[in-house]
């Protein structure tokens, strides 16, 4: 008898440890704090100026903060672009708003989340879809 509860606690046990890992996973706005590293981009097509982005913004490093803030910084220059931004309801569109150069107009970008986990984000927007490294 006494093995038979023995038993039993373990099978609760590990049906309880099972059922709290799904209950706690992350919200892909939980997911998505931290900083990621800029690795590719898959244009939807290619046009002039389609390299040369891609050369500019490699490596840049992009940091959510879990207050709704970013920070990106490209890997050859020191100047920081900071913005807001939002993982909807839906838990895939994330909304990026941002100043102009000019500090004049507010630059508001929607995209997806295509996929997301510790260690790989990617996203994608009108012009295709931009894969990241976690740092």
């Amino acid at each position: 008898m006494h093995q038979i509860v023995k038993q039993f606690r373990i099978i609760f046990l590990l049906t309880f440890f099972s059922l709290t890992n799904v209950f706690a996973q992350k919200t892909n706005a939980e997911k998505i704090v931290g900083c990621w590293i800029l690795k590719k981009i898959e244009f939807n097509s290619k046009d002039e100026f389609s390299e040369e982005l891609i050369k500019d913004s490699k490596n840049s490093r992009v940091c959510f903060d879990s207050s709704g803030k970013f920070v990106t910084t490209k890997e050859n220059e020191t100047t920081p672009i900071e913005g807001s931004y939002k993982v909807l309801s839906d838990d895939k569109t994330i909304t990026q708003t941002t100043t102009s150069e000019d500090n004049v107009n507010q630059i508001e970008i929607d995209a997806q989340i295509v996929t997301i986990d510790d260690k790989n984000l990617s996203i994608k927007m009108e012009l295709g879809i931009i894969y990241f490294e976690r740092e």
